[in-house]
């Protein structure tokens, strides 16, 4: 009589541990075949939080735009001081593609003269928006690493400084865009006259930089 009821707890035991993989085998099917892709609708929700801190109208003349593909090199150099030891040197680059945009504020300070049937303008200080980097298509490479060194360490000091970089860049493109900026600055004021004042004949027209800009240009 033990020995049945030993028997009977024995192949309950059994029927337990079969029907318990049997319902694993069929959950890990369910999930395999049944709940597909297909019918699995994936939705990402995103919220923007703003606050308006400050909203003011620009009144600028936008004048030049120049695009550019940059090319920044970055060595660095390192040694351990305690046994004057060198290291190798690391190199690293990145290829920048890069668009420049001038402008003169429109409220600062024109001075307009008329002499010998010439317009002469004098136009302000030029000045130019932050320079706006096509990050798709900007590389950055180690063209000369070292076991030894921290190769992307030297990449993540190199991409934090592109901007100030880049910044340099714009001012120092100013004396490049002179002449083609005067001719952009050149139409304007001639459309401008043109509408709002009635000249039978074309008004010759000449455009000077401010002290502030031709010192930049020197």
């Amino acid at each position: 009589m033990k020995k049945t009821g030993l028997f009977y707890i024995i192949l309950s035991g059994m029927f337990g541990v079969i029907l318990g993989l049997s319902f694993y085998v069929a959950l890990i099917f369910f999930k395999d075949q049944i709940i597909d892709q297909s019918f699995v609708k994936n939705e990402m929700q995103v919220k923007f939080f703003s606050q308006a801190v400050m909203m003011q109208g620009n009144q600028r003349f936008q004048f030049f735009t120049l695009k550019q593909v940059e090319v920044l090199e970055k060595k660095s150099l390192a040694a351990i001081k305690w046994i004057n030891l060198s290291l190798p040197d690391v190199v690293v680059g990145a290829i920048i593609p890069v668009t420049y945009t001038y402008f003169l504020e429109l409220n600062d300070a024109w001075e307009l003269d008329y002499q010998n049937a010439i317009l002469i303008v004098k136009v302000p200080q030029i000045y130019f928006n932050e320079p706006a980097v096509d990050v798709s298509h900007m590389e950055l490479l180690v063209t000369q690493g070292s076991i030894f060194r921290n190769e992307q360490m030297v990449l993540d000091q190199l991409k934090t400084s592109i901007m100030d970089y880049l910044r340099i860049r714009a001012q120092e493109n100013i004396n490049l865009i002179k002449e083609s900026g005067k001719k952009e600055i050149e139409e304007f004021i001639s459309k401008w006259i043109t509408t709002h004042y009635q000249f039978k004949d074309n008004v010759k027209i000449q455009i000077e930089f401010s002290k502030e800009t031709l010192k930049e240009l020197r």
